[in-house]
């Protein structure tokens, strides 16, 4: 049961870190759209 916890606690981590990098590039990307379709 040890092992289990500690393998969804490493996947809970893995995910949430993939999820906010994911999140970041496309808030960064939409940005740059918007600033270029701005101008």
């Amino acid at each position: 049961i040890a092992d289990m916890a500690f393998v969804l606690v490493v996947g809970i981590i893995v995910g949430t870190y993939s999820t906010v990098f994911v999140a970041c590039a496309v808030v960064i990307a939409l940005q740059k759209g918007k600033a270029t379709n701005g101008d």
